[in-house]
């Protein structure tokens, strides 16, 4: 059974923006273009998917980071689309969505704690098994990013985390290190979030 929404027949992405071009500049101004163009279609798609978290059923803002619109959102910012829609997973209260491009896979996992503590917790956790991290700025209300690209945010009693070890060091058309695609990523999702 899918979660979220389906991937529509023509997985077009959209092309409002051009988040490599944002990305790549990594000015201020274009990452809060991208975050206000993912929030505007998030917000959109979240107004109807709720973020209500039944025991054993993720919460809809675990299922946002393998719906379609995310997809469309992460295909856009990276310049490059996935083989097939992304596969999920649902094992103790971790939702793992992987996205099969040409040349790799992408791994976005959220997991779901019962309590900010606990969240704080975890992520305190991941940070402590992540030699070389340092803290970035995000949305959420803390973050990390490893030498090796992989990113690890925290909001309310959600930790997301993005894996592009599965990735080559420089991914798709424009040859993007490890770190711009696992950032690329965060925004989107993070933009997912605020909209909900």
């Amino acid at each position: 059974m899918r979660y979220g929404l389906s991937a529509p027949p023509n997985r077009a992405r959209p092309r409002a923006f051009s988040g490599l071009r944002l990305l790549k500049s990594a000015s201020v101004t274009a990452i809060v273009a991208l975050m206000a163009a993912t929030i505007v279609v998030c917000a959109l798609w979240a107004h109807h998917a709720g973020a209500v978290t039944v025991h054993n059923v993720p919460a809809s803002t675990s299922t946002m980071v393998c719906a379609s619109e995310a997809e469309q959102q992460i295909a856009a910012a990276l310049d490059s689309d996935p083989d097939e829609s992304p596969q999920h997973t649902w094992s103790d209260h971790l939702y793992t969505c992987r996205y099969h491009f040409p040349d790799g896979t992408l791994v976005v996992s959220v997991k779901e704690l019962p309590d900010v503590p606990a969240a704080t917790a975890f992520f305190a956790s991941r940070a402590s098994a992540t030699p070389g991290h340092r803290p970035v700025s995000t949305q959420g209300q803390e973050a990390f990013v490893a030498p090796t690209g992989y990113t690890v945010v925290r909001k309310d009693s959600s930790v997301l985390m993005i894996d592009v070890s599965g990735l080559p060091d420089a991914f798709g058309p424009h040859r993007l290190s490890h770190v711009t695609v696992a950032t690329a990523v965060a925004i989107v999702i993070m933009g997912c979030w605020s909209g909900s």
